[in-house]
């Protein structure tokens, strides 16, 4: 009996200990029953972790940042390795298993990018540069790291780079318009700003260039460039005519 309640009295002194050791953040995003904290005693002080609502630690307490966005959120340890889980604390990516693209730094106020995330692009460290490729929402490899630099998707297509060229591939991964592009841009209202050479001009998704919108970009470069060169010249004819004053 004796030892039964000294049993119950370290497990007891263990749970106020542990309780103690930290704090739960003020965090505005809406989590679904877990929580950041801060550590207030170890060597970790002052660092970062996440509990479920039993109070379990779900990940190290070794963060130096955990910025929650609208259905992810992004952690980063003391040694600057990265990883991903979803709000109700399941990871898609583990610390340190890939490195992410996008970086986030808010961890009080609430994101600037309020849009839900189905794919993240990801890169390993190949010298002499970095190889991209794009993880699901369920952590799987979705998209092979082959790429040089890869954006995110925007109305089913993302424009990737691939041997100093770039082109565009939908969520599958198929190339669906062909690597052709010294620049390119994502798809707004079924349209995308490309480049080749000096020539900038849109394209709609089938690569086919698109004449009216391209003539119309030319034409407003056009009046703003010449907006500028009067401005310019009437500036100069001010200052020369204060200095003879």
């Amino acid at each position: 009996m004796k030892r039964l309640v000294i049993t119950l009295m370290l497990i007891f002194s263990s749970i106020i200990f542990s309780q103690s050791n930290y704090e739960i953040l003020p965090i505005k995003q809406h989590l679904n029953d877990i929580y950041i904290i801060r550590m207030l005693e170890g060597e970790n002080i002052g660092l970062y972790s996440i509990i479920d609502s039993k109070g379990n630690l779900l990940t190290q307490t070794d963060n130096i940042l955990i910025s929650v966005q609208k259905n992810h959120i992004y952690l980063v340890t003391k040694d600057y390795k990265e990883g991903l889980m979803t709000t109700d604390g399941k990871w898609i990516a583990k610390i340190g298993e890939y490195n992410f693209k996008e970086k986030y730094s808010n961890m009080y106020k609430e994101a600037e990018n309020n849009s839900e995330k189905e794919f993240f692009i990801v890169y390993i460290n190949e010298m002499p540069r970095h190889k991209y490729g794009y993880i699901n929402y369920k952590g799987e490899l979705q998209i092979p790291i082959i790429y040089d630099e890869a954006e995110n998707f925007s109305e089913g297509l993302a424009a990737v780079k691939l041997n100093n060229k770039w082109g565009y591939i939908d969520t599958e991964g198929n190339v669906k318009i062909g690597f052709n592009f010294d620049e390119a841009y994502d798809f707004k209202n079924d349209l995308a700003l490309v480049r080749i050479d000096d020539t900038s001009f849109y394209i709609d998704k089938n690569g086919q260039k698109k004449l009216m919108k391209s003539l119309f970009r030319e034409g407003k470069e056009k009046i703003e460039n010449l907006g500028y060169h009067i401005g310019s010249a009437f500036e100069g004819k001010l200052k020369i005519k204060e200095k003879t004053n």
